[in-house]
């Protein structure tokens, strides 16, 4: 196994991408009204968990295609949540699909493997990137002109470097610059910052990346202990993140701006 290539990028996005979504919990406590409420909310939220894990374990290529969608609309949401554009959804998604369709289409040498680990069919998934790449690519051109016209150089230059990134670095290594050092820190910055205690806020996030961390070892030496190591990690870990993804993303970019009266956080 290449340990540098794989089980290091893999790691430092466990260690220091997954805790922003462990913050969830800590975002659902605060905007319970009660103890009824609390609840209902985490167990909505451990369901959406385990439906997205049935589901890619019946229908792993439709999984992963729902995935890279779901995940473009959250990065570029993301990204622009502080920003003001023009055109809000097309600069979506020429910020989120740097990372959902020009990196595994550019770099697919190394993401094919990646994609046949987890056991989905990897012509499909090339081929629905390879239409995605169409639309994506006159959205960036529409988003980039449109804010070199406004003078937001700054947004370009972003864009730019996440290119670059993609182009310099191998695939997982270039996610991992993204997912932990911007997507997850300026979530995590953001959510302490305005959380009514920081210290609570640290503890919760500790709490629930540890119990995440817990699951996904007994899920490993249940079903992947005999299962040669590359493919484990890979499955385990996509699987994981795509089983809180999911939930991540209904709670912030969906339910989240509907219930902003009771949340004790502000946006």
């Amino acid at each position: 196994m290449d340990w540098l290539g794989l089980i290091t990028p893999v790691l430092l996005m466990t260690l220091l991408g997954i805790p922003h979504g462990a913050l969830d919990g800590y975002i659902i406590k605060a905007m319970s009204k009660n103890i009824a409420d609390l609840i209902v909310l985490f167990s909505c939220y451990v369901l959406v968990v385990v439906l997205s894990i049935s589901s890619w374990l019946l229908y792993p290529t439709i999984s992963i295609l729902g995935f890279l969608a779901i995940s473009m609309i959250h990065f570029g949401r993301s990204d622009l949540s502080a920003q003001s554009c023009a055109h809000p959804f097309l600069a979506i998604i020429a910020r989120g699909g740097l990372w959902v369709i020009a990196l595994p289409l550019l770099q697919w040498q190394h993401t094919e493997m990646i994609f046949a680990h987890l056991q989905t069919n990897t012509a499909v998934v090339k081929n629905a990137l390879g239409i995605a790449i169409v639309p994506w690519i006159l959205a960036c051109g529409f988003y980039l002109c449109s804010q070199l016209g406004r003078g937001q150089r700054r947004m370009c230059a972003e864009w730019l470097i996440g290119l670059l990134t993609i182009l310099l670095l191998p695939p997982l290594w270039a996610i991992c610059v993204y997912f932990c050092g911007w997507h997850a820190r300026r979530h995590t910055a953001k959510v302490v910052a305005y959380s009514t205690s920081r210290m609570s806020a640290i503890r919760d996030m500790r709490v629930f990346t540890g119990f995440t961390l817990i699951i996904a070892g007994v899920l490993y030496l249940l079903y992947f202990r005999q299962v040669a190591a590359e493919p484990a990690v890979i499955t385990v870990f996509f699987v994981g993140l795509f089983a809180i993804t999911v939930p991540h993303m209904i709670l912030i970019d969906v339910y989240l701006p509907r219930r902003q009266e009771h949340w004790r956080i502000q946006p």
